[in-house]
């Protein structure tokens, strides 16, 4: 298993606009850096990337807002853009596409922003067994 953190504010991927006739990310500049640096502290841990199947936890750690009126920050940013650029920050240094990713777990609270991530090889052997209905 290897482990490592990324410290920043998590950017979300996944929403598009139209810029000089091409669809582009939205805050491509601060996303780029995000994923470039998920990319630099992954490769600080991994030598070559996995292959096969792969696990990936992703904890996501964001910045209480000043009237913090609940503990658990279920509003945005939403958990699967967050995790989208995690996976494509780990592609090519953690694994080699990221359709490897058989199991991914996320999870997002409060407290100094960033992400602190974990990857796991997996073996060939079911997850679990399917259920009969």
């Amino acid at each position: 298993m290897w482990a490592f953190t990324v410290n920043g504010t998590p950017i979300t991927q996944g929403s598009m606009s139209v810029f000089n006739g091409r669809i582009v990310h939205q805050k491509t500049k601060q996303l780029t850096a995000w994923r470039t640096a998920i990319y630099a502290a992954c490769g600080d841990v991994m030598v070559e990337p996995l292959t096969g199947a792969v696990e990936v936890e992703a904890t996501f750690t964001l910045q209480a807002p000043k009237s913090l009126r609940r503990a658990m920050p279920y509003v945005r940013p939403d958990i699967d853009k967050l995790a989208r650029a995690v996976l494509d920050g780990l592609t090519g240094v953690a694994f080699g596409d990221d359709g490897q990713v058989v199991r991914l777990l996320c999870n997002k609270h409060y407290g100094e922003p960033g992400v602190h991530i974990r990857i796991r090889a997996l073996t060939d052997e079911p997850l679990f067994e399917p259920c009969d209905r």
